[in-house]
Order: structure tokens, then sequence, then C-alpha cells
């Protein structure tokens, strides 16, 4: 599947679940995570992100979470739905918020430096986290209670570098009584799109637009998700209240509004709208609900020349299977951007000769399993096979070399090999020394880590327990055979 191929998921932050539905048809193909698995509370944001369990495709993350200490970024497999993990959580046997301060998460987006932003509503910040370990880093912005600030912020994108995000014009507030935690509107701050030109913590905004309320709307503005148009460049903006508006990416130009009144004849409408998403050809997906019901819809603006026209079709008429619909995304199980050389390889060809290897190797495990090696290509291929694809174990299998390497139970070794310069290599663990049942990188493509490198570490997995001690190789050495 690719993104533009076939079907998108949508959010229902009432339904506690995530529907699948067919882009073509609109037909509704079941839950790609049902309320019955418990995990989420109130989800918001849908985005595809960097891989999370070692299958080399895109995964899920998920805003979820109302309240301090349950507001999280949960992370799911791209092409199952299964449950990975938390990202973002908090213990709760600490004495500290592990999430930094996090309540109810709206967008998050992965900057240009790896790392994650996430919106915190109902804090009025902008939190940051480790790309690669969810851990908290720091306050990347807050709000100050006035126009231009940081009020009720919600949709992130980064575009060039800078980093684009709506404004709701809120204040968080805590009631006195209950100690509940409540946007609040009664300063009439105005809904705004800011932008944060540099990545520096504190960095002030500047005013990229200040929209009025559409004519379909109840009076007021609510800006929401944003995307870039794939294919014009333009900068689209959903407003909650109603509409999506189209801006110059350059000047903050508003160009037009997409109208989005679904349900009344005349306005103003009766329902609010979500998130966003483009079909990599330009078309748009949008999704809203009628506010008498809760029950929602999906409407499609078809391209016209790379740009969404007007007016929608309902590609999904109003129906109680979508329950206050917010998040919204086409299922995208491309591949990552393969990091070349691929980062379970050993990289040799920087050497002309014969390489001395010198590692230390450790084992935790009753099968007698040996550490052999194959040549591949920066990608880890041989025999002009990929990791994934149908026959690659059987043309490692035949092409592994002579050296091997060894440890007894329990024990740990220091250990020289020699292996031709000039290329990659790939580690393959023979389970219980057969090289009929083998852990290799292929099983990460087929979603079955079974290796994992960390700095100049490798570590194999022969059975499916995950400890990852069944052969553990450190290198602390490489260099040329001397004669």
């Amino acid at each position: 599947m690719t993104k533009e191929s076939d079907f998108f998921l949508v959010g229902n932050t009432r339904g506690n679940n995530v529907s699948l539905f067919d882009f073509f048809s609109g037909e509704l193909l079941g839950d790609f995570i049902s309320a019955e698995s418990g995990l989420l509370d109130d989800p918001d944001t849908l985005l595809f992100g960097p891989d999370a369990n070692g299958d080399r495709l895109k995964d899920l993350y998920i805003t979820s979470g109302t309240k301090p200490g349950t507001s999280s970024v949960l992370r799911f497999d791209g092409t199952t739905g299964d449950f990975i993990d938390t990202f973002v959580g908090d213990d709760p046997t600490t004495d500290i918020d592990e999430t930094g301060g996090l309540i109810r998460p709206y967008e998050l987006a992965f900057g240009p430096d790896g790392n994650l932003y996430v919106a915190s509503f109902l804090s009025d910040q902008i939190l940051r986290y480790d790309g690669e370990t969810g851990a908290f880093l720091d306050v990347f912005a807050e709000g100050n209670g006035l126009a231009g600030g940081l009020n009720g912020p919600d949709g992130l994108l980064f575009i060039n570098d800078s980093l684009y995000v709506t404004t709701q014009g809120s204040i968080a507030t805590e009631d006195p009584e209950t100690g509940d935690i409540f946007p609040s509107f009664s300063a009439g701050l105005p809904s705004q799109l800011l932008r944060y030109d540099s990545l520096e913590a504190g960095t002030t905004p500047t005013v990229f637009a200040t929209p009025d309320p559409s004519p379909d709307s109840f009076g007021f503005v609510s800006l929401l998700g944003l995307e870039v148009g794939p294919v014009d460049g333009d900068l689209y903006v959903s407003d909650f209240a109603g509409d999506i508006l189209r801006f110059d990416v350059e000047t903050g130009d508003l160009i037009e509004r997409l109208g989005t009144n679904f349900t009344t004849g005349e306005p103003p409408s009766n329902n609010f709208i979500g998130n966003l998403d483009f079909s990599s050809e330009g078309d748009l997906l949008t999704v809203g609900f009628d506010v008498s019901t809760e029950a929602g819809a999906v409407l499609l603006f078809r391209e016209d020349g790379g740009t969404p026209k007007s007016t929608f079709d309902v590609l999904v008429p109003i129906t109680p299977l979508l329950n206050r619909p917010i998040g919204v995304t086409f299922l995208d199980n491309t591949p990552e951007v393969i990091e070349l050389p691929a980062p379970e390889l050993v990289d040799l060809t920087g050497f002309d000769g014969d390489v001395t290897v010198n590692v230390t190797a450790s084992r935790e495990a009753d099968f007698s399993n040996i550490l052999k090696f194959y040549k591949t290509d920066a990608e880890g291929s041989v025999d002009g096979l990929l990791p994934g694809e149908v026959g690659y174990e059987d043309a490692v299998a035949v092409n592994l070399l002579d050296v091997q390497l060894f440890v007894a139970n329990n024990a740990t070794a220091n250990i020289d090999f020699t292996l031709p310069g000039g290329g990659f290599y790939a580690p393959a663990l023979l389970i219980d020394g057969s090289s009929t049942n083998l852990a290799t990188i292929d099983d990460a493509a087929l979603g079955n880590v079974r290796v994992k490198r960390e700095g100049d570490s490798w570590s194999f997995e022969d059975l499916t327990d995950n400890d990852f001690n069944d052969l553990v190789v450190t290198i602390n050495s490489i260099g040329p055979v001397v004669a």
C-alpha cells in the first residue's frame, strides 16, 4: 500500500476508536483500532511517523487523553493497527510527571531536529520530546494570554524548518472549586495562525494570519488542522467553526475558502469540521460532525490540476459510526526513507584488503547459536533481493561466509575474525547452529525484529521472548590485517 493507494483512517473522539475506509468507494471496512482495546481516550490527531517496531514501515502516532496523568502519545503498527507502546506518557508509580505537564494533547509534529512537538491544549504550551525515546526535553513555547500568543494551541506543521501553529484563542483556566482545567474564551482573544522561525525554546512567534469567521459559521473562528497541498504548495487550514482556508504559504494571503456546510442548505451550518489530509495527487479529505447528534461524515474535495476544487463530495454520508470525528489521515504504509547504509550492517567499504574485526561476544541462551556474515549492498540486499522480499533468507543461506563466531552459554569472549574489505556485511544468527533457521535483517522487514543495533553493539533474538541476549556482539576495533 502507498499513501495515495486506497485507504484512509478516521479517529472518533467520542467513540474512542479509529475507523478504516476505502478511499474510492467510501466504504467503512471496520475498526483499525477498536474501542474495545481500551487504549484510546478522546483520540485527536492521527500521524504517520518514524518506524517504532523495526519493520521499516511508518507507524501511527495518536494523541490521547484529556487530563494530567492520562494525556499521552500512543504508537500503533501502521499496517495492522496493533498497539506498540506509550511513546509519551506519565508513569503513575513515580512522583514526577514524565510528560512534562502534558494536558489534552491535540496535534503533534516531528521537527527538522528529529524531535517530537506536541500541542498541550490545556496548558497553553508546545512541549518537546526526544524523537527516538519519547523522553520529555523542554517547553518549546507557552501562551501569554495576549493576542499573538500561544492561546489554545492546536495544529502543528513544519514548513521549510518553520513551525506553523493554529490557536483557538482560549486561555487554560483552573476551576477553583473542582480543580478541573478548561479553555476560557472570556478574554476575547482571536484564533490565529502563528509561525515560529527558530527552534530555540522561548522563541516569540509572528502572526501569519488572523482570519474572519466563515459566512456559514456561528460567528466565530477556531483554527484546527494544517496541511500543505502536495501539488500546488499552498497552505490549507481547517476551521472547526466551518470552512477550509487556502493561504499562500509565502505571503500569508488568503487565496480562497472551501465551504464545508454539509448539514444545512442555508447558513449557518449545523456542523463543525475536524482535521484534513491530502492524497499525493491533491485530493483533499476532511471530516466533520453534526453538532446536534455528533454523528460524522467525510468530505472529499477532488483535485483539479493538483488543487482541490469546490464544491465537495460527501464521500461518507452522516453516520453514527463516526462519533465526533476529528482525526483523519491517508493510510501511509510506505517505507521510511532508508538509512544508507542500513543500520544493521558492518561497513568495510573504506578498506581495500582483508580486515581484522575484534569483538566482545556473550550468550544467555539454551540454543548453541552461531553468528555468520554475508556480503550485501548498502540496503542489505543479496542476490538482488531486498530484506522482506520472497526468497531473501534462502539467498542468505547459500551466501554465508565461512567466518563464524561462537561463544559458550553464560560466557563472554573476546574474538578476532577476518572479513574482506570493500563491502557491506550483514549478520545472520544460525539458531542452534542451523542454516535453515536464521535470524536476519529480513525479519524486521517482515514485522518481527530479531536483530537490533545500538552503537557498535548487535543483539539477537532466537525465539520470541524478546530478551535480545541470545547473542550480543560488540565491535571493539576494525583495522587492516597486518602482515
